[in-house]
C-alpha cells in the first residue's frame, strides 16, 4: 500500500505566519524525507507557503532530488492579467500537479463569490489543472462552481474546516459538515481529510473526529476521500497520523483503505509516482483535462468496411467514403461519437488497436477526447489489465456501454441448424461474450459507481434476448444472449438502489453500416434499417434520465417491422 501524504508545507527562511505550525525558521525536504522514512510515508505533496518568498523554488528542488516522492501544488496570483496564459501550461512544469488558494478571507472569498475568478474555473477546466481550496465559509459557492464546470476537478482541504486558522476543537470545529456532505453529489470535488488531529481536544487516536471521518467517507467514498497531515501543525507524529487511518477506523480497510492513504490521491490530480520515481519527465493522464469517462465496450463494428462480418459476407473490404461518418462503425462507434461529442473522455475498447484507429481519428477530428484500449473479452487478465490503464490514464467509468458481439455460428452450414452440430469451443465463446464478460466488466467497474452514487451501465443487445428461440442458418448463436438481458434485470435490482442506472437495449432490427447496407437483401427495405445514430441518441437519452423515471430496458424497432417479443 502506498501512503502518500497530500499537504505539507516546505520552508527555508522566516517563521510561519500562521501560528499553528511549529514555529522554526525552517523546514526542508532532507527534513521532511528523515520523518516520512520513521513514519512510513511514501510520498508528499508540497503546498508552497506564502511566507517563504523561495518556498516555490525549494519545492521544485525537492521533485528533481527525490524522484517519486514529492510533486506540487501551486498558485498563480489571482489578481494579475498575466496569471491567465499560465494555467494552459500550468503542469508542463516537473512535479507540477495543480493549484492550491485559501479563500478564507477577503478579498479572495469575495472574487469567488462575485465571479471574478470565473476565468480562473474556465481556464483550469479546459487545461485539466485541479485545484484545491480551504473555503469553509463558500461551500455553498464551491458547489455552484463544480456545476458549471463537470471537468474541473476540486478538493476542499482540511475536511472543509478553517485548518490551522481556528482554535475549535472537536464537534465545534466541525459544525460545517452538513454543507461539505452536501458537495458529494458532485462527481468532480474530492475532500481532504487533512490534518485531522490538529481539530481534537483529545489524545491519540482523537476519537471524538472518527464520526466525522466516517460521514466524510460514507457521502464522497474513497475514491475522493484523500489522508493528509499537514505534518508541521500536527499534535502528535508522522506515524500516529498514519496509524490513526490504517489502525483505528475499524470501518476503513481492504481495497478502500488502500485508496484513501494515497492511491485515489494520485488519481484525482493525475501523479504518477512510478513514472517520476524513474527519473522521467512529468506527464499528465491521458484524460487531461478531467472530462467525465465513456467506456464502450466493443467500439467498432464486424460490419465496419473490414470488419469480419463484411469479410464473410462479401469476400473483400467494402467502400465507406461515401457513407456518413455515425455509421461507419455501427452502434458501438456511433455511441462513442455521441458521447465524446456530449463533452465525454471517450475510451474506445478493441482486440486490436488497428480496428478503432480510424474511429479514434473521426472523434478527434469533431474536437472529441478519446483513447483506445485493447480488451479480449475471453481473458479475464486482458480484461483487468485493460480497466487498470483505463483507471490510471482517464479515470474511474461513468458510464459503460457493453457492445460486445460475435459472430460465430453465422457460417454453418444449412444442415447444421441444431445443437448437436454446434461445436462446444464455439459455444463457449459465445459464453464469454453474453455472460462471463460482462459479469467481469461490471465486477471492475460497478464498485466505485456505487461508492460514487452515481453512474450507467448499458447493455447492447437484440431480440434474441426476448426469449429462447431457434438458430436459423446464417445466424450466430445468440441463444445466451438471454443470459446478458437476466445479468441486466440482476444488477439493475442489485445497483439501482446505489444511484447506477442499468438497462438492456434490445435493437430489434438491422442496424445500417458500411457491410450490412452492401448486401442484396438491404438494397430495397431502407424502411427496415436502424440508423446507429439514432441509436446513439437513445442511449445517451437513457444516461440523461431523470432517477426518478429511469428505463431499464428499451427496444428499438424500425416503424415499417413488428417489435419482437
Amino acid at each position: 500500500m502506498q501512503i502518500v501524504d497530500a499537504q505539507i508545507h516546505l520552508w527555508g527562511t522566516g517563521l510561519p505566519s500562521n501560528q499553528s505550525h511549529i514555529q522554526v525558521t525552517h523546514f526542508t525536504a532532507e527534513e521532511a524525507i528523515a520523518l516520512m522514512d520513521e513514519g512510513g510515508v511514501d510520498a508528499a505533496v508540497i503546498h508552497p507557503p506564502g511566507w517563504d518568498p523561495n518556498s516555490t523554488e525549494m519545492a521544485f528542488a525537492a521533485v528533481r532530488n527525490y524522484p517519486g516522492r514529492f510533486a506540487i501544488m501551486g498558485s498563480v496570483p489571482l489578481d494579475r492579467p498575466e496569471s491567465r496564459a499560465r494555467i494552459a501550461i500550468w503542469r508542463e512544469q516537473p512535479g507540477m500537479l495543480g493549484l492550491r488558494y485559501g479563500f478564507l478571507s477577503d478579498p479572495a472569498r469575495r472574487w469567488l463569490a462575485d465571479g471574478t475568478l470565473d476565468w480562473l474555473w474556465k481556464a483550469a477546466e479546459e487545461a485539466g489543472v485541479p485545484i484545491a481550496m480551504l473555503a469553509t465559509d463558500s461551500l455553498t459557492e464551491i458547489g455552484r462552481i463544480a456545476e458549471r464546470h463537470p471537468g474541473l476537478s476540486l478538493t476542499i482541504d482540511h475536511l472543509g474546516g478553517r485548518g490551522g486558522n481556528t482554535t475549535l476543537r472537536d464537534a465545534a470545529a466541525m459544525t460545517h459538515i452538513p454543507q461539505l456532505l452536501a458537495l458529494a453529489t458532485f462527481p468532480n470535488v474530492a475532500v481532504k481529510a487533512t490534518g485531522v488531529p490538529h481539530y481534537s481536544g483529545e489524545a491519540y487516536p482523537f476519537p471524538a473526529l472518527h464520526t466525522y471521518l466516517r460521514q466524510v467517507y460514507d457521502a464522497f467514498g474513497p475514491q475522493r476521500m484523500f489522508w493528509d497531515t499537514d505534518i508541521t501543525k500536527m499534535p502528535c507524529s508522522w506515524r500516529q497520523c498514519v496509524t490513526m487511518f490504517t489502525e483505528e477506523l475499524p470501518w476503513l480497510k481492504g481495497r478502500d483503505l488502500e485508496l484513501v492513504m494515497g492511491e485515489a490521491l494520485c488519481a484525482w490530480w493525475g501523479w504518477n509516482r512510478q513514472r517520476d520515481s524513474q527519473g522521467r519527465n512529468f506527464r499528465m493522464k491521458t484524460n487531461s483535462k478531467g472530462k467525465q469517462v465513456c467506456v464502450v465496450i466493443g467500439a467498432t463494428s464486424k460490419w465496419q468496411s473490414d470488419g469480419r462480418n463484411t469479410l464473410l459476407a462479401h469476400g473483400h473490404p467494402v467502400d465507406d467514403s461515401e457513407l456518413p461518418v455515425g455509421i461507419r462503425w455501427g452502434v458501438g462507434g456511433a455511441v462513442a461519437q455521441k458521447f465524446a461529442q456530449e463533452g465525454f473522455f471517450t475510451v474506445l475498447t478493441t482486440r486490436n488497436e488497428a480496428n478503432a484507429s480510424g474511429l479514434a481519428a473521426a472523434i478527434r477530428e469533431q474536437g472529441g477526447e478519446c483513447m483506445i484500449v485493447e480488451l479480449d473479452l475471453v481473458s479475464q487478465d486482458s480484461i483487468a489489465g485493460a480497466f487498470a490503464k483505463i483507471r490510471s490514464e482517464a479515470g474511474d467509468p461513468d458510464v459503460l456501454i457493453y457492445n460486445a458481439g460475435y459472430l460465430e455460428g453465422r457460417d454453418l452450414p444449412p444442415d447444421k441448424e441444431l445443437l448437436e452440430y454446434i461445436p462446444v469451443e464455439m459455444f463457449d465463446t459465445t459464453q464469454h461474450i453474453a455472460c462471463r464478460g460482462p459479469f467481469l466488466v461490471a465486477k471492475e467497474v460497478l464498485p466505485a459507481m456505487r461508492k460514487k452514487g452515481m453512474g450507467s451501465f448499458f447493455f447492447s443487445n437484440n431480440s434474441s434476448s426476448l426469449r429462447g428461440k431457434k438458430r436459423m442458418t446464417g445466424q450466430s448463436l445468440y441463444y445466451p444472449r438471454v443470459m446478458m438481458r437476466t445479468l441486466a434485470q440482476v444488477l439493475t435490482e442489485e445497483y439501482s438502489e446505489h444511484g447506477v442506472h442499468v438497462a438492456n437495449i434490445v435493437i430489434d432490427g438491422s442496424i445500417d453500416s458500411p457491410g450490412s447496407r452492401a448486401l442484396p437483401r438491404n438494397q430495397n427495405r431502407t424502411d427496415l434499417i436502424i440508423n446507429p445514430v439514432k441509436i446513439a441518441e437513445a442511449y445517451y437519452y437513457l444516461h440523461t434520465q431523470d432517477k426518478s423515471c429511469w428505463t431499464h430496458e428499451l427496444q428499438l424497432t424500425p416503424f415499417a417491422s413488428k417489435p419482437s417479443y
